[in-house]
């Protein structure tokens, strides 16, 4: 205790010392510019915060149902930080709805192909949504602020520092924070370089930078290819089901069994559910969720769900955690799917190639 005296004592008196620091000066604008500033609404409320806080709330909010939108090859949401980061500074700088619609496009731009260069070894620990979410957070805000081609460079150097987001918080409420963290994050680093904070111009390909730190294998080509030309949010996909992603393939699968053959939960013995590598150690282990948001997570309870009641939406997730008798059928459907990895399905991509 006397020792973490002494540590809180020196951290004060760096901190004192560097107090009229250039740095400090753009520490201290921003948060003038929280007093007072209520232009940012927070998503089905009459709530108001500065753009950082709505973005970190609606952020939250728009991935804590699942339902949010998909870029398969980046395995991302784009949506998750892009948008609510756009929406709360375009209110705040009381833009033009094209301007809003340019600054998602490009936000989508740079997360997902990111996303696509880093993966698939960057999902096996961190959570691309929120990692390279920053970054489109980030460039679409700047977009929005009217940075210029170094301040937002200087923007993604932020954004690259800041940039986390584990996916070991997956089934839990920390996995929509992350989206709603990155969102904020972005428009912090964004607000920042506009106030004249510097950073790493080379954030993304420096020897010590973001892709060799959180990737075993990139290809820069990935961000590259076709940029201006191409723009990915084309290729991104919409959600059915109320649960991740990796889950639906195999909902998908069930339904149209139960569809074609007519069969019920009382005649199946087993259910052998092939898919990709990532999708058997992200979803494919937990057979007894405890909560709806691990329930989200559990593609053999996701099975369950869609061979019980014909749909696996937000409502039929919700109730069959939290009533007994539903979640003890759910549960023996469950115990009957075994989850492998299928020869013919090596990757997220492949599902593509798949009749």
């Amino acid at each position: 205790m006397e020792h973490a005296k002494l540590c809180i004592l020196d951290w004060l008196g760096a901190a004192l010392a560097r107090r009229a620091s250039p740095v400090a000066k753009v520490i201290a604008a921003l948060v003038k510019g929280f007093e007072g500033v209520d232009k940012a609404t927070v998503i089905g409320t009459s709530l108001k915060a500065h753009p950082a806080i709505a973005a970190l709330a609606n952020g939250v909010m728009g991935h804590a149902v699942e339902m949010d939108d998909i870029h398969r090859e980046a395995l991302i949401h784009p949506a998750a930080s892009v948008v609510p980061a756009a929406l709360a500074v375009a209110e705040h700088e009381d833009v033009h709805g094209r301007d809003l619609i340019e600054a998602v496009v490009l936000g989508y731009e740079v997360e997902i192909r990111l996303g696509m260069a880093v993966n698939p070894s960057h999902y096996e620990y961190w959570h691309t949504t929120s990692t390279c979410g920053t970054f489109g957070a980030a460039v679409a805000a700047g977009k929005l602020l009217g940075l210029d081609e170094k301040r937002m460079a200087y923007a993604l150097g932020i954004a690259g520092t800041s940039a986390t987001g584990l996916i070991e918080v997956f089934g839990t409420m920390s996995k929509p924070y992350n989206a709603g963290r990155a969102a904020m994050d972005g428009v912090l680093a964004a607000v920042l370089a506009k106030e004249g904070l510097t950073s790493s111009t080379a954030i993304l390909e420096s020897p010590k930078g973001f892709l060799r730190a959180t990737s075993k294998r990139y290809d820069t080509d990935e961000i590259f290819d076709g940029l201006g030309v191409r723009f990915e949010v084309k290729n991104n996909i919409f959600k059915v089901h109320a649960s991740c992603g990796h889950t639906h393939g195999a909902i998908d699968a069930v339904l149209e069994i139960v569809k074609r053959y007519g069969l019920g939960p009382s005649e199946v013995r087993e259910i052998l559910a092939g898919t990709y590598p990532i999708a058997v150690e992200v979803v494919g282990k937990n057979y007894e969720p405890r909560t709806p948001e691990e329930s989200k997570f559990s593609l053999p309870y996701c099975v369950a769900v869609a061979m019980l009641h014909g749909r696996a939406s937000l409502e039929k997730f919700e109730a069959l955690t939290s009533k007994a008798v539903s979640r003890e059928r759910t549960k023996k459907i469950a115990e009957a799917v075994e989850v492998l990895e299928h020869e013919r399905v090596r990757d997220v991509t492949a599902l593509l190639s798949i009749e």
